[in-house]
């Protein structure tokens, strides 16, 4: 990505990806921080605006992989439980 720069955004998503508890909080407080602040927002939006929509596809990237990476910690905890099968909702 040409340009965009958004602090602790990598650091925030491998922290949130840990199969530690406490490291998974801290990279989903920092990912909400960063995801709040309205400078980051503009630095996507800039880049967006530059490069023809290549910040707004960087930000929606981030989001998914969040989307992505909550779904693997809760099949993992699904799959863990009592049974150790992972059940169908109906």
């Amino acid at each position: 990505m040409s340009g965009l720069s958004v602090p602790g955004l990598q650091s925030a998503l491998r922290a949130y990806d840990s199969d530690k508890v406490r490291e998974r909080a801290e990279g989903a407080a920092r990912l909400r921080e960063i995801f709040s602040n309205r400078e980051n927002l503009l630095s996507f939006d800039r880049t967006a605006s530059r490069d023809g929509g290549e910040g707004w596809v960087a930000l929606f990237q981030c989001l998914f992989q969040v989307v992505v990476l909550e779904k693997k910690n809760w099949l993992r905890k699904v799959n863990s439980g009592p049974q150790g099968e992972l059940f169908a909702l109906y």
